[in-house]
């Protein structure tokens, strides 16, 4: 299970404050199973109101994680 915080900075856009030209987000992993393949999910929640008037309320996915070489 793991959490965590990213955010993108668009760097190059011309004119904007900080909160303009950047993406923060939460993120939210958790992995199951046991041997070497672990089926999962993630969920990420937009922490910037921008990202939620475009209708963006949060994402999620599936994956697969293989240990190799244990």
């Amino acid at each position: 299970m793991a959490f965590g915080f990213t955010g993108r900075l668009h760097a190059t856009a011309d004119g904007g404050d900080f909160k303009e030209n950047s993406i923060h987000q939460f993120g939210f992993a958790a992995s199951f199973g046991s041997g070497n393949v672990h089926p999962g999910f993630h969920l990420r929640v937009p922490l910037d109101d921008n990202l939620g008037y475009a209708g963006l309320k949060f994402v999620w996915g599936l994956n697969v994680t293989f240990d190799v070489g244990s």
